[in-house]
Formats: C-alpha cells, sequence, structure tokens
C-alpha cells in the first residue's frame, strides 16, 4: 500500500498514468523511458488484466443491473478468484462458506463494504455516491489484478468513509498480495497510518520514497519540525510546495527544492529504492506470519453454535 502525496500540480496524476499505461503524449508534451513490472516492459504485459486505474470519472456502473449482478458480472469478466485457485490461507478463511458451496470470496466481499444491504437494488437507481465507490471498489476486488492504481477516486470529504474504503483496500491487498498506490486529497493521520509506504512528489520530482514511518524523520533531519497540531500528510504537502519554511528549527535556513531533490539522491532510502530495483534476487513482502481463520459463514447460526474467542491478530512485515 503506497501512498502518493503532493500538492496540486505536482504530477501525481501524470505518474499514476504513466504507470498504468495510459499517458497521453500531446503536442506540447513528451514522453520519454520505460515502465518495468518485474523486469518486463508495460508493453508486454496485457494491462486489462494486470493492473486496474480508478479515478473519480470512472465511477460508473451498468444502470440496469444490479449491485450483485454487477459484481458477479465484473467477476466473471476478469481472472475472478475461484475457491481452486484459493490459497491455504484464504481457504482457512472461507472453510464455513466453502462447505456452503458457494463463492466465498464475492460474499466476503459484499459483507466488508457493506453492500448486502443494497445489493439487490440496481445501479440507476437513487444512489449515494459513497455506495457508488464502494461498487467500484468491490468491482476491483473480485478481479486478480496485480496492481490497483487510484487517482483520487472518493470524491467525498468525509473522512470515516474514506477511511473505510482504504481499510477495504488494504484488506484486498493482503489477502490477493496485490499493490496498490493511491492517491489521495482528503486524509487523517489515521489514513495515512494504513500505508506502508509514501512517495511525495513536487514538480514532478521525487522528494521523498520510503516507509510511512520514516517520512517524517528524514524531513526532520533536515531541519523540518513538525507541530504537534499538524497531520502528517499537511506537513508534507506543505514542504513540497515550498511553504515548508515555517517549519523550520530556528536558525536553519529552508533547503530549496534543487537541495531537497539532491539530498534524496543521496539518502539512504534512494539507495534502498536502487537495491530493489537492480537487484537480481526476487523480492517478496510477507505480512502475515500466521492468521487464524475468520470463521465466515453464510449461513444463520444455530442455538447449537458456540463462539470461540479468536487470538489477536498478528500482522508482520518483513522483506527478503
Amino acid at each position: 500500500m503506497t501512498l502518493l502525496l503532493g500538492p496540486p500540480g505536482s504530477g501525481k496524476s501524470t505518474l499514476l498514468e504513466i504507470l498504468a499505461g495510459k499517458a497521453k503524449v500531446t503536442p506540447s508534451s513528451s514522453l520519454e523511458g520505460s515502465v518495468m513490472y518485474n523486469d518486463k516492459s508495460i508493453t508486454d504485459i496485457c494491462l486489462s488484466r494486470f493492473i486496474a486505474y480508478v479515478n473519480s470519472q470512472l465511477n460508473k456502473h451498468i444502470p440496469f443491473l444490479s449491485v450483485r449482478e454487477t459484481l458477479e458480472f465484473a467477476r466473471d469478466c476478469t481472472q475472478g478468484l475461484r475457491p481452486k485457485n484459493f490459497t491455504p490461507q484464504m481457504r482457512k478463511f472461507f472453510a464455513h462458506a466453502l462447505v456452503e458451496g458457494q463463492d466465498p470470496f464475492l460474499e466476503y466481499v459484499l459483507a466488508i463494504l457493506g453492500l448486502k444491504e443494497v445489493e439487490h437494488k440496481l445501479n440507476g437507481e437513487a444512489f449515494s455516491d459513497f455506495d457508488r465507490q464502494k461498487l467500484t471498489t468491490a468491482e476491483l476486488a473480485l478481479g486478480t489484478y496485480s496492481v490497483m492504481i487510484y487517482d483520487q477516486p472518493f470524491s467525498s470529504s468525509d473522512l470515516a468513509a474514506t477511511y473505510d474504503l482504504v481499510d477495504t483496500l488494504r484488506t484486498m491487498s493482503r489477502i490477493q498480495h496485490s499493490s496498490a498506490i493511491v492517491s489521495l486529497t482528503q486524509l487523517s493521520q489515521e489514513i495515512l497510518d494504513l500505508f506502508d509506504r509514501v512517495i511525495l512528489l513536487s514538480d514532478g520530482h521525487v522528494l521523498f520514497q520510503g516507509t510511512r514511518q520514516d517520512a517524517i524523520p528524514y524531513f526532520t533531519k533536515l531541519g523540518y519540525i513538525k507541530p504537534l497540531h499538524v497531520e502528517s500528510n499537511e506537513f508534507l504537502e506543505d514542504i513540497a510546495a515550498g511553504d515548508g519554511s515555517k517549519y523550520m528549527a530556528p536558525g536553519a535556513t529552508s533547503p530549496t527544492l534543487e537541495e531537497l531533490i539532491e539530498c534524496y539522491n543521496a539518502s539512504d532510502h534512494y539507495k534502498d529504492i536502487l537495491r530493489i530495483v537492480h537487484g537480481d534476487e526476487v523480492k517478496h513482502t510477507y505480512w502475515v506470519d500466521s492468521e487464524p481463520g475468520l470463521g465466515l459463514t453464510l449461513k444463520t447460526p444455530t442455538k447449537y453454535d458456540c463462539a470461540v474467542d479468536a487470538q489477536p491478530r498478528k500482522e508482520t512485515g518483513q522483506q527478503l
């Protein structure tokens, strides 16, 4: 889960379009370089199967289909996860639902996104923007995309709703072992904490790329001090927008954009990116050491069913 930050005009949408293979060259622009996924050029892979790209303008659905029919159609048109393709971990998650002979992943997506209440409602009926956003997220969740790219898909300024959607994306990326890169305009510290990594852009240049926990300490070493009342994303975007002088320690001089770029290119964070990109070994990230079953079932509980307290979920990050 990577959060793409930067002030307006920093190049966030352009970067995401390039990564998704959707960048358009105009008479006043040029496009150079290459995009590689695991040493394969973006021109050599089937983008429609490999990458899911969503922005606020793409949040539309077939009006005469119900929510459930929309998701079933989306599943059947993509490399939807079928029980025969479940990993052992997923079989543990959906053990009870598999016994019922239904599509456990579809039921799971409907449940965690809160779409069960409107599953038989037509998309053309009165439908809130938030429900449309959830339906779009559910459509992508049912595919087996390796990379999910979201360019400001959430038009709602409701931070609680945005948190729920980002938390769902996090769950999906963990279950499907996929990558997600998201650009958001409205977020809080709680939403920021759901991400694993942060990329900070300014005028088309990367000022920081690394783990979320390292972002604030990195700029603290450069002389910036984040006030307690300022959100981390606001602090970072102010620096990228050239308004970071108000955060400078007494007596320190605010670096220019060129100096910030040079500092990042000389940092260990940048060297680590180069190591990953140019290394010969295959890298894997394992997020969960062990996970108790979710106990997901589609049947109505009977008086003979008993609840068992699950052990707290244990989640760790380990990169090889």
